[in-house]
């Protein structure tokens, strides 16, 4: 496995969006006016964002079941105009981790079941 390798940039999303879920865990809207937090959560998003624009097309087209739609192009949007932190952005791309952690795990899965031996 290289560093170019899209099962790269999928492990890392998958350990971004474990360590987000791990950290937001019991946690509310609210908590995000709690700076460390907020930002915690901003950069885990973004990271996880930056590792999905990374991963090829076709591996995107090939498992629909990930809800890239849900990451894709956050990182952007998640600092508005002038440095404001989207809050509301980060909250809602929080939501839909508890669905994408179980389809980055099968797709990693998959991708490491069909890999030939080297």
């Amino acid at each position: 496995m290289t560093h170019h390798d899209p099962v790269v940039y999928l492990l890392h999303m998958r350990d971004d969006t474990r360590e987000a879920l791990k950290l937001s865990r019991g946690r509310t809207r609210a908590d995000l006016e709690d700076e460390m937090f907020a930002f915690a959560m901003a950069y885990l998003v973004g990271r996880i964002d930056a590792m999905a624009a990374k991963v090829p097309p076709q591996l995107r087209r090939a498992y629909p079941e990930v809800p890239w739609e849900a990451v894709n192009g956050v990182r952007a949007c998640i600092l508005a105009g002038e440095a404001l932190r989207n809050d509301d952005l980060v909250w809602e791309t929080l939501g839909a981790l508890p669905e994408l952690l179980p389809a980055l795990e099968d797709a990693i899965g998959d991708l490491r079941d069909n890999e030939e031996p080297q």
